[in-house]
């Protein structure tokens, strides 16, 4: 099942009842397919995104949350500038630190 909700506790409810694999699609906390297609196209084109640097300015918005996940996953530096007051979850920004991401 992929599900796209404007609740990541839908997401969570789905998974907890759920007898087959849920995909995260799209929630208001995160939106991790929208990252693997970006980086998808990103290898495609460029080569693999391990030890490249990035960056992104805009909100803290669910798609920096995923991002930020991704860098420690992926292994790649990522450098952030967001609007005062539209900071990113701190959650994100620990989880990413804790398992190896490079955040600037």
């Amino acid at each position: 099942i992929m599900i796209r909700t404007t609740s990541h506790e839908r997401l969570l409810e789905l998974t907890e009842n759920a007898t087959v694999p849920v995909i995260n699609g799209l929630t208001d906390d995160t939106h991790p397919c929208q990252l693997m297609a970006d980086i998808m196209t990103f290898e495609e084109h460029r080569g693999p995104v391990a030890g490249k640097t990035f960056a992104w300015t805009g909100d803290g918005n669910n798609v920096l949350h995923s991002l930020l996940e991704a860098s420690a996953r992926f292994r790649f530096n990522l450098n952030v500038a967001v609007p005062e007051g539209s900071e990113p979850d701190e959650k994100h920004i620990g989880w990413s630190k804790a398992n190896g991401g490079k955040l600037n």
